[in-house]
């Protein structure tokens, strides 16, 4: 037998052994294999690090948040009772105004502007209830403040579109109780134009600028001024 011969005859032996040891070797394809732990000979310390598809399908999803609500008791000053919608900047330019006139005015009078001149002559107890309903209170203002599907102080659910209005919280008194004011009326006039509107208390406001000083509704409030105007300064009564 030639040289030839044997070296063919010893590579086909060898052959034959391997074929059936490489058969038994844990050789994988896809690349979810070679990321698992414990795969022996082809597990990579590397690779195991790369996320897989589905790790970032749900790395990438995004939580719902909710928009910042928008209302809320207007309360004190332009910050926080400029539109809530449109023409915010102007309606804020107004308010630095109107303050600055109501302090300037209250200080050729000697006393302060904190909404508390009551501009009757009946007496107040506890809750701050006039004990005259037909006197007049001034000297506060009015703003207005969305419902949000919640109910008020004093217990009841309204829209937007109801008459009804929070009384400051110096006058409603705890405002975790409902109040002997919840569902009195109250006409209000707006000092600028002269245009009134009649609401039923239902709400308690703890930011409102001192005791004659009332939050409306957005459609009350819509009734004496432009929801742009934010605040404007009111004259009010009880109704009966």
């Amino acid at each position: 037998m030639s040289a030839l011969s044997t070296l063919v005859v010893a590579l086909l032996a060898l052959v034959s052994i391997l074929l059936p040891l490489s058969s038994a070797l844990p050789i994988e394809s896809d690349y979810g294999a070679l990321t698992k732990p414990n795969t022996g000979l082809f597990e990579s310390p590397v690779l195991h690090q790369l996320p897989t598809v589905r790790s970032l399908r749900r790395g990438s999803r995004h939580s719902s948040r909710r928009a910042p609500k928008t209302s809320g008791h207007c309360g004190d000053g332009e910050s926080n009772c400029t539109s809530r919608r449109d023409g915010g900047e102007k309606s804020s330019s107004k308010h630095s105004l109107l303050n600055l006139h109501v302090l300037s005015l209250a200080g050729s009078r000697g006393d302060g502007d904190d909404g508390d001149d009551d501009g009757n002559s009946g007496n107040s107890d506890s809750d701050g209830n006039s004990d005259s309903n037909s006197s007049s209170n001034s000297g506060g203002y009015a703003t207005y403040y969305y419902q949000e599907n919640s109910a008020g102080a004093c217990g009841s659910y309204h829209g937007d579109s109801d008459l009804v209005a929070a009384m400051d919280i110096g006058r409603y008194g705890d405002i975790n109780a409902a109040s002997s004011l919840c569902g009195t009326q109250v006409h209000i006039t707006n000092n600028e134009n002269g245009r009134s509107v009649v609401v039923t208390i239902a709400d308690a406001c703890p930011d409102c600028r001192g005791r004659n000083s009332i939050d409306l509704s957005v459609s009350a409030f819509q009734e004496i001024a432009p929801e742009s105007e934010g605040m404007v300064p009111i004259t009010w009564a009880f109704v009966g």
